[in-house]
């Protein structure tokens, strides 16, 4: 897999570490106590990426200005948000690496404690119900002797096709290997989708800090707008997977950092 990784390099996080080091040096940090403790309480990291961002909007809601120790502050949370995030893309990218070795033995291992093959091929049998529904509509509608368009019989085709390819692949013996490589194919479009939405959520993060020097709130907040969209399109790919396949794959499931860090993206959906 190619490194996609554009805003989030070792020249951004030396520029992180620089900018936390010249605040930290001031001796004189103010700590957001009730911030501290939600981000304590929640165990994902993408809730924790939200609590904080809520809190960064909150701040330059609440200011005209930012004076030095509210810049500061600002930057902090900027930083942790940076972090955080850096964290989200080296843990699904690490997934990725050596033709997704870590992805396929994450899947062959939940299919064999969860059962999460069993969840998809239920999903799948429905799925294929469904056009085998359509096809059984049309059938009882159709009327001898009328004449229907092309796209009308395209469509009973379409279904009639579908719901054939999904009843022929569940009846194979080796249907769970079946299984496997389509969850490797989708989870593995699900994470290059959200390995680019963390690099623009990175470069968006390094823009606030640019602006935030520069005391320019209102820019800000036109970023930060921007990043809960970024922020909701990340849960939303992984919330869909979820849904169409099975949660056991992406719910309270623990990856690993570039520092061998557990980390967990997401526990729930609502």
């Amino acid at each position: 897999m190619n490194d996609i990784a554009s805003k989030i390099n070792i020249g951004a996080d030396r520029s992180i570490a620089a900018i936390e080091k010249q605040i930290l040096a001031k001796g004189n940090v103010f700590i957001d106590k009730r911030l501290d403790g939600r981000l304590k309480k929640e165990a994902s990291h993408l809730g924790k990426e939200q609590l904080v961002l809520e809190a960064i909007s909150r701040s330059i809601t609440n200011s005209r200005s930012l004076g030095g120790a509210e810049k500061d502050r600002l930057m902090l949370m900027l930083i942790g948000l940076y972090r955080l995030n850096r964290q989200v893309h080296h843990s699904i990218q690490r997934e990725l690496e050596n033709d997704k070795e870590l992805l396929k033995k994450r899947i062959r291992q939940r299919m064999e404690s969860a059962k999460a093959h069993i969840d998809v091929h239920k999903k799948l049998l429905r799925i294929a119900d469904r056009h085998f529904s359509a096809v059984k509509r049309h059938a009882l509608a159709h009327k001898p002797g009328k004449q229907y368009s092309p796209e009308y019989m395209a469509r009973m085709i379409y279904h009639e096709n579908r719901a054939r390819k999904i009843y022929k692949s569940l009846s194979h013996s080796n249907t769970p290997e079946i299984i496997h490589g389509l969850l490797v194919k989708k989870l593995d479009a699900v994470f290059t989708s959200v390995l680019g939405l963390t690099d623009d959520f990175s470069g968006n993060i390094m823009k606030c800090i640019e602006l935030t020097k520069k005391n320019s709130i209102r820019e800000i907040a036109k970023i930060t707008e921007e990043m809960r969209n970024t922020l909701s399109k990340k849960s939303g790919i992984l919330a869909d997977f979820a849904s169409k396949y099975t949660h056991k794959l992406v719910h309270s499931q623990q990856f690993l950092d570039r520092e061998n860090n557990k980390i967990v993206l997401v526990t729930k959906f609502s």
